[in-house]
């Protein structure tokens, strides 16, 4: 956040203190923050009450640490807040401790929604609770979020104003809850009900990556928006009544699904929490890679947090005192990026930024295992793993043609049948990729059992790849955001060199594509190859500044025409459309308009 801040003395017990006069306390300006000097202490929000609905909001910050003789025995009386912070540029102004402080829109009508007419209510809110000008405080403070949600009394989700009929969509879902008490709606609101229920599933707070650690660590989850409430489990459960999930697109419906897992289970979360420092303190949810994989299509307004907000859920990322990877804001984007592969692989691997914002391109030696095969279908409500088989292509531990069944998480990107299962050279778990274009796409990158269970002492890794992993990061406003499956820049697209360069590209895929079980994608390639060539040999043909390109291309024919040759002996048998191939640039042809 922007804000300017100034001080506000504290006495003992953490309020502010009574010697701090009222000439001091409501001078114009920012708030001044205090640091927190105790190990695993936070600050928590007074909110003031108010029986005047749109006035001034009046609240005030006071330290608090958990009781040594507590040992997270139990909650304590505080709530915390889940929300979207929203357009930064929208700001309102709240008082803190009698000082101007500015906060979000949506934040300040979650705050006049949450504000008691009588009582004062204590919270716990990152854009107030943290400095967020102080990059150590706040890598500190991020350590600590899985326990300041775990110990919080509750989790607020706050999903926003009733603009669009929100209120009315919860009150829908509570009515659709089997469990409820209440009596029948007509048919018309039943699907006015629908309707809203379906808007509401499209609130942003859904796609957002740090709610996912919010609910996970919660022992209690309130749905809120505008002045309607309901518990989270009857949320989910009413959602399951309505069926809704029939109405949405695959993409929404996984990131609901996630979302509501996590809430589901709230209520049987232990209270009675380990005794353990605050910041490493973890909810032991699954393996850092594992997370990743599950949420890296969810929305961060730093793109870090792609990482940072996964931490506190994973349960193999601490190592002693150091864990190998911490939340430091200090660190760039590419270096934590590098620091999570090689974690996740090992450093025989390299990265580099993509050319394409938010993809990182891992180079690596790599064994390949086969492919996937299973029957693609609806994945039932509430199911978090998807069954698929494995037919491997033949190595030193397995047999061409073996089987065997592995069960997945359910990932950001689905997998298909067909995608490719390979091994990088030190990595412990397995990798799922899939030709797109010119280019290696990661799919899943730590899948399947112990790398240990089939592979010996001495596997070699014939292959050299160029992996590309997406994380679904937007570009700019104003700026399209061009495909990880582009071969180069859409500048060059009209040159010869550029199609050429293409052809070049897709031929150093064969290797990997001829030792598959089924060669369909090896037949899909080879056609592309050779389509890419013809174009180039085309364009070079009227480019006057094509000088030296007919050697070139005459000797790329050459290793074309010798590979192909070979290649034919392999794939002689494989169909592709119930008819056998013939490896014929003629029947294949070198007309394309859509590469021209």
């Amino acid at each position: 956040m922007s804000d300017v801040l100034m001080a506000t003395k504290l006495g003992p017990l953490g309020l502010p203190d009574p010697q701090h006069t009222s000439r001091d306390r409501n001078v114009p300006g920012a708030y001044r923050y205090t640091p927190i000097t105790k190990s695993g202490g936070i600050r928590l929000l007074r909110l003031q009450p108010s029986e005047r609905e749109g006035s001034s909001i009046h609240c005030s910050l006071f330290h608090y640490s958990q009781p040594l003789n507590n040992k997270f025995q139990r909650s304590d009386l505080y709530e915390a807040l889940s929300y979207v912070w929203g357009n930064a540029l929208e700001r309102r102004r709240i008082f803190v401790d009698g000082f101007q402080f500015e906060v979000t829109w949506n934040l300040h009508r979650a705050l006049e929604h949450l504000r008691h007419p009588v009582l004062e209510r204590i919270l716990w809110v990152d854009a107030v609770c943290i400095d967020q000008q102080n990059d150590d405080e706040k890598a500190h403070q991020v350590a600590s979020m899985a326990s300041i949600y775990a110990r919080a009394n509750r989790v607020v989700v706050w999903l926003g104003d009733d603009t669009h009929g929100g209120e009315v969509a919860l009150e829908a879902i509570r009515v659709a809850n089997p469990k409820a008490l209440s009596y029948g709606t007509s048919g018309d609101d039943q699907e006015l009900g629908r309707t809203l229920v379906l808007r509401l599933l499209k609130n942003p707070w859904f796609e957002r990556m740090w709610v996912l650690q919010e609910v996970a660590a919660a022992r209690q989850v309130i749905m809120k928006c505008g002045h309607a409430e309901i518990d989270g489990v009857a949320f989910c459960s009413g959602l399951d009544s309505l069926g809704v999930s029939s109405d949405i697109d695959s993409s929404l419906k996984a990131t609901i699904r996630t979302a509501t897992h996590l809430i589901r289970a709230a209520p049987w979360r232990s209270r009675n929490l380990a005794s353990v420092s605050a910041e490493r303190f973890s909810l032991d949810i699954g393996p850092l890679a594992e997370l990743v994989d599950m949420y890296r299509n969810r929305k961060a307004t730093d793109c870090r947090d792609k990482i940072f907000a996964l931490l506190g859920m994973s349960n193999d990322n601490w190592q002693g005192k150091n864990a190998r990877i911490v939340a430091d804001y200090r660190s760039s984007w590419d270096a934590i990026c590098e620091q999570f592969f090689q974690s996740l692989y090992s450093r025989e691997i390299s990265t580099h930024p993509w050319r394409t914002r938010g993809i990182t391109a891992i180079h690596g030696r790599a064994q390949i295992l086969g492919q996937l095969a299973f029957d693609e279908g609806e994945i039932p409500q509430g199911e978090t793993l998807q069954e698929v088989e494995v037919r491997f292509c033949g190595s030193r531990s397995r047999k061409a043609g073996e089987k065997q069944k592995w069960r997945l998480q359910m990932g950001a990107n689905p997998v298909r049948p067909g995608d490719v299962v390979c091994l990088l050279q030190g990595a412990s778990r397995f990798t799922i990729i899939r030709p797109a274009g010119v280019d290696w796409i990661i799919f899943r990158a730590a899948v399947g059992p112990p790398v240990g269970a089939y592979y010996m002492h001495g596997t070699v890794f014939p292959y050299e790849l160029e992996l590309l992993w997406d994380w679904h990061i937007p570009e700019p406003e104003g700026t399209e955001r061009s495909s990880p499956v582009a071969a180069g820049p859409k500048a060059d697209s009209a040159s010869w060199r550029f199609h050429l360069d293409s052809a070049q590209r897709l031929r150093r895929l064969w290797p990997v594509l001829s030792v598959l079980p089924t060669h369909e994608l090896l037949v899909e390639n080879l056609r592309d190859t050779i389509l890419r060539f013809g174009v180039a040999l085309e364009k070079s043909a009227v480019d006057p500044t094509s000088r030296g390109a007919a050697s070139e291309m005459s000797r790329f024919a050459d290793k074309l025409m010798n590979e192909i040759g070979s290649l034919t002996a392999v794939c002689l048998a494989a169909e592709v459309g119930k008819r056998r191939v013939k490896w014929s640039p003629e029947l294949w042809g070198i007309e394309d308009s859509q590469m021209r």
